[in-house]
């Protein structure tokens, strides 16, 4: 189960103004001749798509002496909704209650979103390619390769621009990314003239 935390902070404003220096700059102090800053943990929000969604209540509280006046939650994905429920006291001023206690309740929702898309040759791109590709290596070694299920950053190119992802050869041995993999120095000429031709080809002199 995919799980997001939340981080909440509670504000609090003193009732006395004696005793305790102001804190640093914050907008929900802002106005108020005391304030002090209470942070509390990282709270655990278990994602479901499940209706309802299962919620996750935290309380936090003031020291004694002091209300809250302001309410602050950090989240680590936009996926979380927060509320701050239960009762906070009568109000003061907007914001500034009588309660030293907030309640905060969240519930997250499943979010699945693809890192990388699939990639797709355009057509025509494909065509040059191959035609280049024939003209180093000879036209019975280009083969068409079956889809395969791997991620290739290229796709996110391919999105903004037409083009062509192709492989070239390394050999029979363990694959790219097998602890095994020894990458054959005899391909290298092979690569280098096709991106050579590649270039003579799109743009001649």
């Amino acid at each position: 189960m995919k799980r997001l935390l939340l981080g909440v902070v509670l504000l609090a404003a003193t009732a006395a103004a004696g005793g305790v220096a102001p804190a640093g700059a914050t907008n929900e102090c802002r106005g108020l001749q005391v304030c002090v800053r209470v942070a509390g943990p990282w709270v655990v929000v278990p994602a479901s798509s499940a209706s309802p969604r299962p919620r996750v209540d935290f309380q936090l509280s003031c020291p004694r002496g002091f209300v809250i006046g302001g309410l602050d939650a950090e989240l680590t994905d936009r996926a979380i909704d927060v509320e701050f429920g239960g009762r906070l006291g009568s109000p003061v001023n907007p914001g500034v209650t009588t309660s030293r206690s907030a309640l905060f309740g969240a519930t997250a929702k499943a979010t699945f979103e693809g890192d990388v898309p699939v990639t797709v040759n355009d057509a025509e791109k494909t065509k040059f390619a191959t035609g280049v590709a024939a003209e180093v290596v000879g036209e019975g070694n280009v083969k068409e390769m079956r889809p395969i299920m791997g991620a290739e950053d290229f796709s996110h190119m391919l999105k903004k621009r037409p083009g062509a992802f192709i492989m070239l050869g390394n050999g029979i041995g363990p694959g790219l990314h097998n602890p095994g993999y020894n990458f054959n120095d005899a391909a290298i000429p092979l690569g280098v003239s096709y991106w050579v031709r590649l270039a003579e080809t799109a743009m001649p002199a």
